[in-house]
C-alpha cells in the first residue's frame, strides 16, 4: 500500500517508521482487549491528560470499542532506540492523511 508517506520528512531521511494494515476481527478484538487492560492500570490524577481520562472512563463500558469498529486499523510503529521516532512517525501519518 502507498500511504503517500515516502514524501514525508524524517531526521537523516531515514524512514524507519512501519505501517501495519490490521483487518482480522479476531485480531482485532484482541488489540481492542490490550487496550482496556491498559487503560484498567492507568492511573489517574489531575495533572492526567483530559482524554486519557475519558479514555479510562470509556473503557470500562462493555461495548467499547478504541478503534470505533472500523474494519481496518493502521497501526503505526518505529525503532524504540531512534530519539526521532514520535516526530517521524507523526509526519508519516500527516502526509497519509493528506491523500
Amino acid at each position: 500500500m502507498d500511504f503517500g508517506t515516502n514524501d514525508a520528512p524524517s531526521g537523516g531521511n531515514s524512514q524507519t517508521w512501519q505501517f501495519s494494515a490490521v483487518q482480522n476481527k479476531e485480531i482485532l478484538l484482541e488489540l481492542n482487549g490490550y487496550i482496556k487492560e491498559a487503560f484498567e492500570k492507568l492511573e489517574v490524577d489531575e495533572n492526567t491528560y483530559k482524554s486519557k481520562k475519558a479514555g479510562k472512563v470509556a473503557s470500562k463500558k462493555d461495548d467499547y470499542n478504541f478503534y470505533y469498529n472500523a474494519p481496518t486499523l493502521i497501526i503505526v510503529s518505529n525503532e524504540s532506540s531512534y530519539s526521532n521516532a514520535m516526530v517521524d512517525s507523526a509526519c508519516a501519518i500527516e502526509n497519509m492523511l493528506f491523500l
